[in-house]
């Protein structure tokens, strides 16, 4: 991310709605960690194109209305998730719970531990 930021349009584009990327842009000023647990976009690190192209790469930690490309106050709870194939899905949160346990059965079965997987899918605090 240090080295996509010079020249894009941050932080909006690492940071899911209603973060306004206070903590991400003094991560990045300071050079200090940033807590996985208080990210609003989860990324899933270390995979490459030999890994299953249906496994999320990003995802929304939390849900919004109308999903945060369109924010509609009055559309459903949506989660965006871009998938390791480069193409995206709405998740509507109803669904999450099925989705969640089978993009943690997906990143078991190419070696991420199941507690990693769990920790990534763990819910937004």
């Amino acid at each position: 991310m240090v080295l996509l930021r010079d020249g894009h349009p941050f932080p909006h584009e690492f940071t899911a709605p209603g973060d306004g990327g206070r903590l991400l842009k003094e991560c990045l000023r300071t050079g200090s960690h940033m807590p996985e647990e208080r990210c609003t976009r989860a990324y899933v690190q270390g995979l490459s194109d030999t890994n299953n192209p249906r496994i999320a790469l990003v995802f929304d930690r939390y849900p919004t209305r109308g999903g945060d490309h369109f924010r509609r106050p009055w559309g459903p709870l949506l989660r965006e998730v871009a998938m390791l194939d480069g193409s995206m899905e709405v998740v509507h949160e109803e669904k999450w719970p099925e989705f969640r346990r089978k993009q943690i059965d997906l990143l078991v079965a190419e070696g991420i531990s199941g507690a990693q997987a769990e920790k990534l899918y763990a819910p937004f605090k």
